[in-house]
């Protein structure tokens, strides 16, 4: 089994802006592609021979220091030390601020990420011309380890990366969280000067390795070619990572390369046919490998469709069919053959999911084109310290429900 669990798995759930071409319909926004609710869909405002959406998948909030209330800097934090820190519009690497840090000043700013994943983050910063009092940290709050530069954790605060020159220098690395009991963890990235000189800081990122993408709930019309984009800078082009194959209701694909990009395309090669193409959920992460010691069964039980009333943003009501198919619960039966085996799916299936009220994508049967958004309903494992060798359990999987195809 494959899957992505829960609101920090998939990429597109904390993306920091979406660009169709063209654009959306008012009332289905891109922001809707990844809100995890597939009921609710993005749609395009008009018919085009290709139409395409891009995605801004680095998760830091006002990365590049842009936005400002008066002199007090949104999204961050102050951090250890008696300097300051002040908005700078002379000394700036891209856009109109920069971060300027005078004293001894920490800003940091916190994000949760996914134990064992690989993520790069990035950064550009200008030294004060003497020693390397410019430094950028990054702090694992759960062991309180630091990042080296090796790509080690280490117990002793350890700066990532230094700056002397009175220049700007960019800065990626490629990083693997800690392995932890638990599905998340939470980074601090911190940008500091140690001396009482003047540094500067702009462009911040961390962006996650992916390789998995999948569409829940669609109007492509068949024939349509279905393409994954990745690009550090739009403006330079974006290359491809294989044309998906497509499916109805959902289809997924597992990329030929796992990619490490801050910006993705999705591409639809539509020739101008048809409505306007709508998608109830748009999803790209690394995905997990479930079960591979574990004795698996699992069924699709159909559900009905339900009515669906919500409020539209001019006041109208709109009234439509969840579902043009009777949605799914996948029922999973399994025996885990030791505690590891049950933890695996409760730490990262269940937990993961925050106790359903995030979704999961999973995909039963890798050889298969079936692919799942849904939320764990119940289950029947156990959450006290018991014996756990070749005990059975079940877990179901409640499917998001789409709108109808002509909504």
């Amino acid at each position: 089994m494959l899957y992505l669990p829960g609101y920090y798995a998939n990429a597109m759930r904390r993306a920091t802006s979406f660009t169709p071409t063209p654009s959306a319909e008012t009332l289905y926004p891109g922001s809707y592609l990844g809100h995890g609710l597939p009921s609710y869909p993005f749609k395009f405002g008009s018919v085009a021979a290709d139409v395409e959406v891009v995605a801004d998948i680095s998760f830091l909030l006002n990365q590049g220091f842009e936005d400002w209330l008066g002199d007090t800097l949104l999204k961050w934090k102050e951090g250890a030390g008696a300097g300051s820190y002040a908005k700078e519009s002379t000394t700036v690497s891209e856009g109109t601020y920069s971060l300027k840090l005078t004293g001894i000043k920490e800003m940091y700013q916190d994000v949760a990420v996914m134990t064992g994943k690989e993520y790069e983050v990035g950064w550009s910063f200008y030294g004060d011309g003497v020693s390397t009092n410019a430094r950028f940290y990054v702090q694992d709050l759960d062991t309180y380890k630091w990042l080296h530069s090796s790509g080690s954790w280490q117990a002793s605060k350890v700066a990532l990366s230094s700056r002397t020159g009175a220049s700007w220098q960019p800065v990626d690395f490629l990083f693997t969280v800690e392995s932890g009991a638990q599905a998340t963890t939470n980074l601090r990235i911190i940008c500091g000067n140690i001396a009482a000189n003047s540094v500067y800081f702009d462009d911040c990122h961390i962006i996650p390795t992916v390789d998995f993408a999948s569409i829940h709930g669609h109007n492509i019309p068949s024939g349509a070619e279905v393409d994954i984009q990745f690009s550090d800078s739009p403006s330079s082009g974006f290359f491809s990572n294989g044309i998906l194959t497509m499916a109805q209701p959902s289809f997924y694909a597992v990329l030929d390369h796992e990619e490490t990009h801050r910006y993705v395309k999705l591409l639809i090669g539509t020739q101008a046919v048809g409505d306007p193409i709508w998608i109830g959920e748009w999803a790209v992460g690394h995905h997990n490998v479930l079960g591979a010691a574990m004795r698996w069964g699992w069924k699709f039980v159909p559900r009905q469709p339900r009515t669906d009333v919500r409020t539209a943003k001019t006041g109208q009501l709109l009234t439509q069919r969840e579902a043009y198919r009777p949605s799914l619960d996948l029922v999973m039966d399994f025996i885990a053959t030791n505690k590891a085996d049950r933890d695996e799916m409760f730490e990262t299936v269940i937990h993961g999911s925050e106790q359903g009220d995030e979704p999961v994508i999973m995909v039963p049967d890798e050889h298969e084109p079936e692919v799942i958004h849904g939320r764990v309903s119940k289950h029947t494992i156990p959450l006290g310290k018991v014996p756990y060798d070749n005990w059975a359990y079940s877990v179901t999987l409640e499917e998001d429900v789409f709108p109808v195809a002509g909504f």
